[in-house]
C-alpha cells in the first residue's frame, strides 16, 4: 500500500481561498491521503466551509484562541499521522498529480540507495485573482546542500522552495517549526533536512500554484528581516558543525554572503517602499547605518542613495544605457 501523506492546511480568515486549496488537496490522484486543517480561531466563514465538506480524509482542528502562524503550523504537524508531510497554505493550489509525483521522486531516490532530505517541484506563481504572474522560471539546481544553502543566502530567485512545493518525511521535521524564525521557519526546516542527508531532489514540473499577494514583504521592516537572516545564518553554521561538514569553510562563506544579502535587501526594500519620500528614505538609511560599514556596504549605500535622489527619468535612461552596454 502507498505510504500515507498528510497535506496540512493551517488557515486564518481566508474562507474563499481555503475552499480552492481544499478542493485541490481532495482532488489528488494519490490515494493514501489525509488533509489536516487547523482553524486558527477564524472569525469569517471558515467553519462553514469546512462543515460543508463531507470527505472522510478531512480532519479539522479548531484553535480556541489565535496561536499565531507558527503555532498553527505546529498544530498541523503534531496532528499529522502520515509518513510524508506537505504544508499547503490556505491560498495555494496543488495540481492533481502533485503528491503522486513528489512521493514517487522521494521513494525512487530511496530505492536507488540515495535517500534525499526532501523533494521540491517547480511552481506557477499567481496573484490574488489567480492570474499567472510574469516571473521568470527558476532553473533546476543540483540539490547539493552547499549549493542550495549558498544560493539561499545569496538571495537569488533561482531557489523557490515554497512550502506547498516541498514534500518531507514527517520524522525529519521534528521537533517542529522553530519559533525563533517567524519569517523563515520553513527555510530552517529544509536547511536542517538537506544538511542531514546532503542532498535534495527537484521535480522539474509545475505541480503547484503559489499565490503571491502584492507588497506582502514590504509590511515587515528591513531591520526585522536582516535580524532574522543573521540568526538563521548562525543556525546553519551550528547545524553544519554538528553534522561534520569540515571540508568547507562555511562559517566565513555564510556570514559574508548573509551580510551582502542583508545590504542588498535593505536598499531594495527602502527603494520600493520609499522611492518618492526622499528624506524618509535617507533617514531609513541612517537608521540602518551599521549594515553599511564594510566596503561592499559603503559602495552599495552610495549607489542606493544616489538612485533615491535621482529623478525617475534619469534613472530609467541610465538603466537602458547599462542594458545596451551589456548587450554590446
Amino acid at each position: 500500500m502507498d505510504s500515507k501523506v498528510t497535506i496540512a492546511i493551517p488557515t486564518y480568515n481566508r474562507a474563499a481561498y481555503l475552499r480552492i486549496a481544499l478542493d485541490s488537496a481532495l482532488a489528488q490522484t494519490y490515494s493514501n491521503l489525509e488533509i489536516v486543517v487547523s482553524n486558527n480561531a477564524c472569525t469569517d466563514d471558515t467553519a462553514g466551509v469546512l462543515a460543508s465538506i463531507g470527505d472522510p480524509r478531512l480532519r479539522i482542528l479548531v484553535q480556541p484562541t489565535n496561536v499565531g502562524m507558527m503555532g498553527n503550523w505546529n498544530a498541523c504537524l503534531n496532528a499529522a499521522s502520515g509518513k510524508y508531510f506537505l504544508l499547503l497554505s490556505d491560498d495555494d493550489i496543488l495540481e492533481p498529480t502533485a503528491i503522486a509525483e513528489m512521493v514517487d521522486a522521494l521513494e525512487e531516490s530511496a530505492r536507488l540507495g540515495g535517500e534525499v532530505g526532501f523533494v521540491w517541484c517547480a511552481a506557477t506563481t499567481i496573484d490574488g485573482d489567480g492570474k499567472e504572474l510574469p516571473i521568470e522560471e527558476a532553473p533546476a539546481l543540483s540539490g547539493i546542500a552547499k549549493d542550495m544553502i549558498m544560493t539561499y543566502f545569496e538571495g537569488k530567485r533561482d531557489l523557490r522552495l515554497y512550502p506547498c512545493a516541498t514534500l518531507f518525511r514527517k520524522e525529519d521535521l521534528a521537533p517542529g517549526y522553530d519559533l525563533r524564525f517567524p519569517l523563515a521557519a520553513d527555510t530552517a526546516q529544509w536547511i536542517r533536512a538537506i544538511i542531514k542527508y546532503g542532498t535534495a531532489r527537484y521535480v522539474n514540473r509545475k505541480l503547484v500554484r503559489y499565490r503571491m499577494h502584492q507588497n506582502t514583504t514590504l509590511k515587515t521592516r528591513p531591520d526585522v528581516w536582516c535580524k532574522e537572516y543573521a540568526a538563521l545564518a548562525e543556525f546553519v553554521i551550528s547545524e553544519l558543525q554538528t553534522n561534520g561538514y569540515n571540508g568547507w569553510d562555511f562559517s566565513h562563506d555564510i556570514r559574508e554572503t548573509e551580510h551582502r544579502r542583508n545590504v542588498r535587501m535593505t536598499i531594495g526594500m527602502i527603494k520600493l517602499s520609499l522611492r518618492d519620500k526622499k528624506l524618509q528614505a535617507l533617514s531609513e538609511y541612517r537608521d540602518n547605518y551599521r549594515k553599511f560599514t564594510s566596503l561592499f556596504g559603503l559602495v552599495a549605500l552610495i549607489k542606493g542613495a544616489l538612485i533615491i535622489m535621482m529623478p525617475r527619468d534619469l534613472e530609467s535612461w541610465l538603466r537602458r544605457w547599462m542594458k545596451s552596454l551589456s548587450r554590446s
